[in-house]
């Protein structure tokens, strides 16, 4: 057996230690992080290895990275499975809890690999003699996802029924969920009732309150509170603004200034934020923000047929960028066409998503989201 080096060892620590000073989403954090895994290869240590793939795992989860997630984590369950004479059993249970709500977010994950996923992770929790709180409760989460509700909301029952123990999520992630779920049921009333500690501050944690306040937003406004929901939409844009996990919030956020009818706004967001589109894997979030992205256009139409078509320098930008991801038209061609040609270039290739995600799922969830923006938009 080749000797360790332990001058890498000690390098790969050094820099998972260092990463811990910036916040997930930070090219920093990831810089280091992918610099340990090189060192910790290099090390030829396999606990040293996991050590640093299973940071760099944790930072793609909670960044937005997730196609290298499921690698990372393909990886790390081959390790812990294969040396058990090194890696603890326990050490892919966090990452599984991460992992398997993921997977429905990619089309071309299959319902059997789904389940065969879920039932992995079962076996591991039930191996250890642990709570089957986090299973029933990311297995409840993988249905909210696919638009199951009825099984997401039964499942999430038999979580909370269970005891909590070191693998349960924290307080404010579990309340999270609970209250989202709510809202994906159209419960707003109950949503927002139970939303009031986190909006208080009395529960948070590093996703909290990021993950609820654009849904707290949407109830607001689905309940006719317009002006809370005006109040919120500063306080979340700066929490979900710098991390590209959190794209299918901004896109909820750019559905509610085209509500608004505020479509600069609208649109200096998207731009801001189309980079995004082109990075993300997972197909449920190119979905999301690609229907944003529809609304806009079409209210720009609908705005176009009652005065004719403000040809701005906002609009100039919104068109070029979207071009440089769609080429739908020639820059140089006249505005108007350029609106109309890419909102067909989007629809076809958001409905394409839908049409793959409800294949899968064996229902019309996405295809119904595609067609119900969050938020209720008036011609004017």
């Amino acid at each position: 057996m080749a000797l360790e080096n332990t001058t890498e060892a000690a390098l790969a620590r050094s820099l998972i230690a260092q990463s811990e000073e910036f916040d997930h989403g930070s090219s920093e954090k990831a810089d280091l992080l992918d610099r340990a895994v090189i060192a910790a290869d290099r090390s030829g240590s396999v606990a040293v290895q996991f050590e640093a793939r299973n940071e760099r795992l944790t930072e793609a989860v909670f960044s937005g990275e997730d196609e290298l997630a499921l690698a990372l984590f393909a990886w790390c369950q081959h390790i812990t499975d294969t040396r058990p004479d090194i890696i603890n059993q326990t050490s892919i249970l966090w990452p599984s809890k991460w992992i398997l709500p993921m997977l429905p977010e990619f089309s071309r994950i299959s319902q059997k690999q789904i389940d065969a996923i879920g039932a992995d992770m079962a076996k591991r929790f039930e191996a250890q003699n642990l709570s089957r709180r986090p299973v029933h409760a990311k297995r409840s989460e993988v249905y909210a996802v696919q638009g199951k509700m009825q099984q997401a909301r039964e499942f999430w029952d038999k979580a909370v029924a269970e005891p909590r123990d070191r693998y349960a999520d924290c307080a404010a992630c579990e309340h999270s969920y609970s209250i989202r779920l709510l809202a994906q049921e159209g419960r707003y009333e109950e949503m927002i009732a139970a939303a009031q500690p986190i909006l208080d501050g009395e529960m948070f944690c590093s996703q909290v309150p990021h993950i609820d306040l654009p849904q707290i937003m949407l109830a607001q406004y689905a309940l006719g509170r317009k002006d809370e929901a005006r109040d919120l939409y500063k306080r979340s844009y700066r929490l979900v603004r710098s991390n590209m996990d959190y794209t299918q919030l901004v896109a909820l956020l750019i559905e509610f200034k085209v509500a608004e009818n505020e479509l600069k706004d609208a649109a200096v967001v998207a731009v801001r934020h189309l980079p995004w589109l082109v990075q993300i894997k997972p197909d449920k979030l190119k979905m999301h923000y690609m229907r944003a992205l529809h609304c806009l256009l079409l209210a720009i139409a609908d705005n176009a047929k009652v005065k004719s078509l403000q040809v701005t320098e906002w609009l100039i930008s919104l068109l070029d960028a979207l071009e440089g991801v769609f080429e739908a038209a020639p820059q140089n061609a006249d505005p108007a066409l350029r609106v109309t040609l890419l909102t067909s270039q989007i629809r076809k290739a958001g409905m394409t998503i839908t049409a793959s995600l409800d294949a899968r799922n064996a229902n019309d969830y996405f295809s119904r989201q595609w067609h119900a923006p969050a938020f209720t938009y008036v011609k004017p």
